[in-house]
């Protein structure tokens, strides 16, 4: 069975049971870039206006009263991370399209969207395509693992709404990738068609189509594979690696950024393709995160000081999932970590992850008409709180595409592979996250820090600071191995 098939996708679903616990979700798992030598001159097209709520949405006080927790909406998000001056002054995602690596059923997303946007005063994206290249889903019961929702429609809607709510101008491409195991196993028995399988396909129909300059993927699965895996399994996920990194190798030549989420199982990862509450008892890290051309997201948990979004604190996420980290068995420590992390007896010449994070507590409102309410379905009715690492690589999938208008815009072109750049910061303009820790499910993992650690990486971004900087670092740097 494809790794892929694993899950990086945490939910809260209605109350109970529901909300105090963590669902594993088998949703989990263009030309070469040029760029100007001059650091970006700012030149927006048109300045994007406040997007204010109609008021027709839980608000954050409302459901820390009724259940106990926040919920964020897109403008405090916004807010809380720097993008609301960009939006100001212009940059929004304009011309950039951001391409979602999905799976299954998509019955109700483009009303689903428009229901989201009018809620937070957000225009509709100037385009937004589903495609199947594959052909429509196998057919598929997610409750056979659990599920009360279909996982893979609501990881869908969460990368469409939230990817959107990054970059409100950018364009948006679903691809549907299949959801049946097509190329290196047969699947096992028993095992629910539930993931997504072969990912390296999709990501490279997106790459030969030239569809966008930013891929993302909120899947993922243990670079172990499973226990039950024989030497012919090993050698077919071996396989598999290899071309996938080919196709992300392919990615950087072509300007095209990808990035993954790094699974919200800790230090660890499920170690049963048919049972995902079967963990490795041993630290692992989630593929294809781990891969060196991919841009690993991983997580944290927010509080804001204010109603209004002002960024209070954050704190690696542990509660009931936690942020994916730590070290690659597959991959050697890539060049811009031996260059530009001081402490390298943290890597052991294994490439480390994550490289960045982003908020991944179940914190976020999402708009599902197929799935009841988590909060009040007589008042709010579809109105979801979710969370993950899934919600953090779809949003820093918006940050880029903003990087990307701002780059063009000055003359430049899409940044496309960011990691020297990003690393050549040594953490400027991030936020540094320096408590907690993702041990999980009794395994021990690591400790956030001053710098670059193994939970969250280099932190979260100030993104009025860190778009025009990561720029000039990429001009600096240049933007390939």
């Amino acid at each position: 069975m494809s790794l892929a098939g694993l899950a990086a996708l945490v939910i809260l679903v209605p109350l109970l049971l529901w909300a105090l616990s963590q669902n594993q979700s088998t949703a989990q798992n263009n030309p070469q870039s040029t760029v100007t030598t001059n650091g970006p001159t700012p030149s927006p097209t048109a300045a994007s206006g406040a997007f204010t709520p109609d008021g027709t949405a839980p608000t954050l006080q409302q459901c820390t009263s009724m259940i106990n927790i926040p919920c964020y909406s897109p403008e405090e998000i916004q807010k809380a991370f720097g993008l609301t001056s960009l939006y100001q002054q212009g940059y929004d995602g304009k011309g950039q399209t951001i391409v979602i690596v999905g799976a299954g059923n998509t019955p109700n997303i483009e009303n689903d969207l428009k229901a989201f946007d009018k809620a937070w005063g957000l225009p509709d994206p100037p385009s937004f395509k589903i495609l199947q290249p594959y052909g429509p889903p196998t057919p598929y019961n997610c409750d056979s693992v659990g599920e009360p929702v279909d996982g893979l429609q609501l990881e869908n809607t969460l990368d469409v709404e939230w990817s959107h709510a990054m970059a409100p101008g950018a364009n948006i491409i679903l691809i549907v990738g299949p959801n049946k195991e097509q190329t290196y196993f047969p699947i096992p028995k028993d095992a629910p068609l539930c993931g997504l399988y072969d990912l390296e396909q999709p990501v490279n129909y997106a790459l030969d189509n030239h569809l966008g300059n930013i891929v993302t993927i909120s899947y993922g699965g243990s670079e172990l594979g499973a226990d039950t895996d024989t030497s012919v399994d090993k050698a077919n996920e071996q396989k598999e690696y290899n071309a996938a990194d080919s196709i992300f190798k392919k990615a950087v030549s072509m300007g095209v950024t990808v990035l993954a989420s790094s699974g919200d199982n800790g230090a660890t990862n499920p170690n049963d393709n048919t049972n995902h509450n079967s963990y490795w008892k041993t630290p692992n890290v989630s593929w294809p995160a781990s891969d060196p051309y991919v841009l690993a997201v991983g997580g944290t948990s927010l509080t804001v000081s204010d109603p209004t979004g002002t960024y209070g604190s954050e704190v690696t996420w542990n509660n009931g999932g936690a942020s994916g980290g730590g070290l690659s068995v597959l991959y050697k420590e890539p060049s811009y970590q031996q260059k530009y992390i001081s402490n390298q007896s943290m890597l052991q010449g294994k490439r480390g992850l994550p490289d960045v994070a982003f908020p991944a507590d179940v914190n976020y409102l999402l708009y599902e008409s197929n799935d009841p309410s988590t909060i009040d379905v007589s008042k709010w009715p579809h109105w979801n709180l979710i969370g993950g690492t899934s919600a953090s690589s779809p949003c820093w999938a918006g940050i880029l595409a903003i990087a990307d208008q701002m780059s063009t815009q000055a003359g430049g072109g899409p940044l496309g592979y960011v990691q020297p750049g990003l690393y050549s910061l040594q953490g400027k303009d991030f936020h540094d996250i320096t408590q907690g820790d993702n041990n999980y499910q009794h395994v021990a993992g690591y400790q956030a820090g001053t710098g670059f650690d193994l939970v969250t990486g280099w932190g979260t971004p100030m993104s009025d600071q860190l778009v025009p900087a990561l720029i000039q670092a990429v001009q600096q740097v240049g933007n390939k191995p």
